[in-house]
Formats: structure tokens, sequence, C-alpha cells
């Protein structure tokens, strides 16, 4: 009977604050999006500063894409003007995030070659004059087999087939014949794999004349639209560059998927805000008002955007969110200025009616710095007190 009573005192309890059950149920919502969260991973190259061939573009695309990726939920690195030796390092790291990850995505911009039916991808360092400089070459067969492990998906991304000059010095030391004009698309693939160039095999694709390759700008378009399947949105990829070419250049995918469907993007398309119903108020004057479902809703957006602007190292957006305070300008320096990737969660948000403000808990996760090393902040800069406080009917920036 005792429980009985306390279940119904708890049911009027909850029914007596709407906002908890808002709140409550945003929690649950949250813990099960990342209780079964994938893991996706990708590493992406953009290569200009060529000692023998300078290119325009390539940095750019990559920064570009890697912005879209990390946006989508990748855990990403961006490596701009890779040599050798830091390709081949990234391509380690890469590796053994790739070892228990559900999806695994390669791009690369820049300069690549084919040699006797094999490509490679030429770091910006390279000097190719004779057949022995070939072994100073990444070679993509190592990269598809990287991709390769992922659980679900790998795929790898290349707006490579530009023309360069090393085609004609190969030439001279190897034979006519042997170096192609642009990539071999015959390579073995294991598991659920697929290679996106930027145009068809033996053919030349574009550098482009603006901030972005004809592929990339195509690609920046489409790579982020949630819940389409990859070989749908490779469709479209390739259906604008041909537009935007005048057909002069092809994009081909090459790779066999089973029947299921496979979302770069699985995150779904954010349904428009509906504004919650509010309460009818009744509070005397001077005394602190209830919080209403319209102001939890309002606060917790703020929070979320600050917890996202604090992952993307977005300060700009912190700025505009948080009222200013030195010290924390002080901790964005250090995190910003010293890690690469921040993550982070939100949790604990609760109303404190008496004092008419909506309080929170941003934890720093995870820290990873350029190199890869990871690291997690001491106990007491590891979490960040938030509030929002009520004032004259409006709710205030958030109190860091």
């Amino acid at each position: 009977m005792n429980r009985e009573n306390n279940r119904l005192r708890i049911f009027k309890w909850l029914q007596a604050k709407p906002w908890l059950r808002y709140l409550l149920l945003a929690t649950f919502c949250g813990l099960s999006s990342n209780v079964f969260a994938e893991k996706r991973v990708a590493l992406v190259v953009g290569n200009n500063d060529y000692e023998q061939a300078r290119l325009r573009n390539p940095v750019n695309d990559a920064v570009a894409i890697g912005e879209k990726l990390e946006a989508m939920g990748y855990e990403t690195t961006v490596l701009k003007n890779g040599k050798r030796l830091e390709l081949e390092a990234a391509l380690d790291r890469y590796s053994e995030q790739v070892a228990d990850a559900d999806y695994a995505l390669f791009y690369y911009a820049g300069h690549a070659i084919q040699v006797d039916g094999t490509n490679y991808l030429i770091p910006t360092d390279a000097k190719l004059a004779a057949r022995r400089d070939i072994k100073k070459l990444i070679q993509l067969g190592d990269v598809t087999d990287e991709v390769g492990q992922a659980g679900s998906l790998g795929v790898v991304i290349l707006d490579a087939c530009r023309d360069n000059p090393f085609n004609a010095a190969l030439d001279e030391s190897l034979g006519r014949g042997l170096v192609g004009r642009g990539l071999s698309g015959s390579i073995v693939m294991g598991g659920n794999t697929l290679i996106a160039y930027a145009t068809e095999e033996d053919a030349i694709a574009a550098d482009g004349h603006g901030k972005h390759s004809p592929y990339t700008k195509a690609l920046l378009e489409h790579i982020s639209t949630p819940s389409v399947d990859v070989r749908l949105m490779f469709g479209k990829v390739r259906d604008e560059v041909i537009k935007n070419t005048g057909g002069r250049q092809r994009p081909f995918v090459y790779g066999s998927l089973g029947g299921a469907n496979y979302f770069l993007n699985s995150k779904k398309a954010a349904p428009p805000k509906v504004a919650l119903p509010q309460p009818i108020v009744t509070s005397n004057i001077g005394q602190p008002r209830s919080i209403s479902n319209a102001d939890m809703s309002r606060v917790m957006d703020m929070f979320s955007d600050l917890h996202s602007a604090i992952k993307r190292k977005d300060r700009d957006m912190i700025h505009k969110l948080t009222t200013p305070s030195e010290d924390r300008d002080k901790y964005i320096d250090y995190l910003f200025d010293n890690f690469s990737t921040i993550d982070v969660s939100l949790s604990r948000v609760r109303a404190v009616d008496e004092k008419s403000s909506i309080v929170g808990l941003i934890t720093i996760d995870r820290l990873v710095r350029s190199n890869g090393d990871i690291g997690i902040p001491a106990k007491s800069h590891r979490t960040i007190s938030i509030e929002s406080k009520l004032v004259d009917d409006d709710w205030t920036q958030v109190i860091w």
C-alpha cells in the first residue's frame, strides 16, 4: 500500500512540473543516441605545395571537406601539404582508429599517378625521375586495405587525377606506355568499400579556377545531406560535375555494396522547431516566477549551441552565447591552442525556481592533440558550470 502511495505522489509531483518531464525525455533520448552511436573516422589530405608542380585548390578542398565531416560526427584529421613521412605517420594513426570504427572515410586532393596499372598518391616532397623514386610514393592499395577494415563501410575519395609533369619524367625513365594519363580503376578491394574518383579511368580532372575543384565543389553540396544512401549521393555529385564541366569530366565510383542502405550522414534532417505551450504563470510582483516549458526549451537551445561551439572550436559563437569573462577566455585559449579534437558532453541541466535560473554542466570528456596524443584534463578543469538567469522576463547570456 505504501508503495502505491509513493507512486501516486511521484506521479502528481511530475504533473505539477511539466518542464521536468521535458528534461527527463530529452535526457533519455540523448543517452539512447550516445549508447548506440556509430564510430566514424576520417583522414583528409590536401597537397598544394609540390616542388615540381604546385596546385591551386587541394588544401582549400581538404579543409572544407574536413569541416563538413566533423560537423557530421566524424573523428576527423586534416593533413595539409603532407610530405612522405608525414603521410605515412598520419596513415599509421588512422589505421589504429579504423580498427574499431563502423565507418571510415579517406579523402585525398593533390597529385597522383598510375604506373603499370598501379595507383600512387604523391607527397609534396616527391621527386620522380627514375623507377626507384616510385618506392617513395604512397600506394593507393595500402590505403584501401586500411579503409576496408571498417565494420560497416569504407570510402576512399580521390580528387587526384590532375594533370602533372611527373608523367613525362617517368615516361622517359620507364618507357612509354607504363605511365598512365590518369588513374586506373582496376584495384582489388575487400569488404564494403567504395572508391570515388573525380573523373573516369585514364582521364584528367580539373583543378578549378575558383576556391574549389569542380568535383569537391559538388561533393561539398551533397556529402552532408542527411539519410541519403552513399551510392545515390555520389550519383548526384556525378550529375553536377558533368553539368558544370560541360561533360568534360565524368566522376566514377568503383566497388560493390550489398542491399542495405549506407549513409555517410546518418543524422536526420532537423524538424522545424515548434514552440511549446506556455502555461499560465501566477506569481506575485517581486517574487521569482515558475520556469515554464518554453523557458526550459529556450535555455536548452543555448546550452546545446554552446556545447557544439566548444566541440567545433568556434570562438565567435562562444563569445556570442556567453558573458565576457577572463577565466573563460584563458580556458578557451588553452583548449583551442593545444588540442585538435575536443569531445564534450552536456548534463545535469535543471531549473532553480527560487533563483529564476537554469543551470547545467559541460564536461570535457577527451582531448586529442594534433600528433594523436589523447589527454584528459585535471578534475579542477574538467567541468564547466553554466547558468542562465531570468532578468526582466528575458534570459541572460550563459554565465560561465
